[in-house]
């Protein structure tokens, strides 16, 4: 059975690393712990030895299960509100001949803020990258009055939340997701009726908004738009075809299975994501978003957080370049993990969403990079020059 420890990730916003001798020092785990819990979620991973925040050594930790409940209980101990199964869980994890524990906070933050208490007191950590410190008061008192992310924002609450819709398997399986919300508060015209009429268009209508008519967009020309109350949306949310939709906090949705036709190879190989689609679902989702502020009067200066993500991805490749470059299937990387989960969205502003290409690009280059590809490695059909994303009718 396959470990699912990966000796390859970096420590960051959402994974720490701790020596198994961290157990015998009273707060370094609760503190460790409390920072993710403050801070969106994530895995402290406990009998790793790190450098330069990479893993340098798997030590483990002898008689995990005795060492399990003795963290539990620590925890419950010095974590302010107390450790619950409700913020996450903590298991012990095989490892070649060895155990690892760790920790698995979910995204409760708004159960928070989490305070690890000791000698001097309560201490509010908060994880920053790969760094932990104390919020600032500034911060302390946001975390709570808003039961939120300290600095998260409008988007993150938005972003988390519908991550767990997405993510929640009881519900769906694979899916990828996108997503784009303003940072602040922000509200769209669904009571007038010409704006009404003129988003319903550009849902149903590709060429409005300088897709495709054809091809791998998210709005397909025989779509039927639905407007209910504030907001409009194309398909069904089980429909395996994707789900998309706009509500009056200018938040644009979607969401789609996996295995959909547009995510397959012509050739059907299972598995193996096609190139053409995973860089034109980005490119058509922010065109449309383009001209949906447009007729919103979204202002220029809005700032914007894009999120796209995956779900049950786990074997899945995407090979670099185009598909009709040489050798294009030599070096695609079977994803190891079974989500891409970005720790940050994409952040822009509504000025530069007029170049909506030129945003995906960033977004896109992003997906590449999770598959361990770096440099130039988009498809050729990406212009370098103009950033403009060309396929063709």
């Amino acid at each position: 059975m396959k470990s699912p420890f990966d000796v390859t990730r970096p420590e960051g916003q959402r994974t720490e690393y701790k020596c198994a001798a961290a157990l015998d020092q009273t707060r370094i785990v609760p503190r460790a712990v409390a920072a993710m819990l403050n801070s969106g979620g994530g895995d402290v991973w406990i009998g790793v030895r790190e450098k330069a925040e990479l893993p340098s050594r798997i030590e483990g930790v002898e008689n995990p299960s005795a060492e399990l409940r003795r963290l539990q209980d620590v925890l419950c101990d010095l974590l302010e509100p107390a450790w619950s199964p409700a913020f996450g869980t903590i298991e012990a994890v095989e490892h070649g001949d060895t155990y690892l524990l760790v920790v698995r906070c979910r995204n409760v933050a708004r159960n928070g803020p989490f305070a690890v208490l000791g000698a001097g007191g309560r201490e509010f950590p908060l994880r920053v990258g790969a760094r932990v410190r104390s919020m600032s008061r500034e911060e302390l008192a946001e975390a709570f009055s808003r039961g939120s992310p300290p600095g998260a924002g409008v988007a993150t609450k938005v972003i988390e939340e519908f991550r767990a819709h997405v993510t929640d398997r009881r519900r769906f399986d694979d899916r990828f997701w996108m997503l784009a919300t303003p940072d602040e508060s922000c509200s769209l015209p669904f009571d007038d009726e010409p704006f009404r009429r003129g988003v319903e268009e550009l849902l149903t209508r590709p060429e409005r908004s300088g897709n495709r008519p054809s091809g791998f967009g998210v709005v397909r020309r025989l779509s039927t738009a639905r407007t209910l109350g504030t907001s409009s949306e194309v398909g069904a949310r089980d429909d395996p075809n994707g789900w998309l939709a706009l509500d009056a906090s200018a938040t644009l949705r979607f969401h789609a299975p996996l295995d959909v036709p547009a995510f397959n190879t012509p050739l059907h190989q299972e598995k193996a994501f096609w190139p053409y689609a995973l860089c034109e679902l980005p490119a058509s989702f922010l065109r449309l978003l383009d001209c949906l502020y447009e007729i919103g009067g979204v202002p220029g200066s809005t700032a914007i957080s894009i999120d796209i993500g995956l779900v049950g991805a786990r074997g899945w490749t995407l090979a670099p370049f185009s598909p009709r470059a040489i050798g294009h299937r030599l070096h695609e990387k079977p994803l190891d993990r079974d989500e891409i989960l970005w720790s940050d969205p994409l952040r822009t502003t509504r000025s530069k969403l007029r170049e909506p290409d030129r945003v995906a690009w960033h977004a896109v280059t992003r997906i590449y990079r999770e598959f361990g590809h770096e440099g130039d490695v988009l498809p050729r059909e990406w212009n370098r020059e103009t950033r403009r994303l060309e396929l063709g009718d």
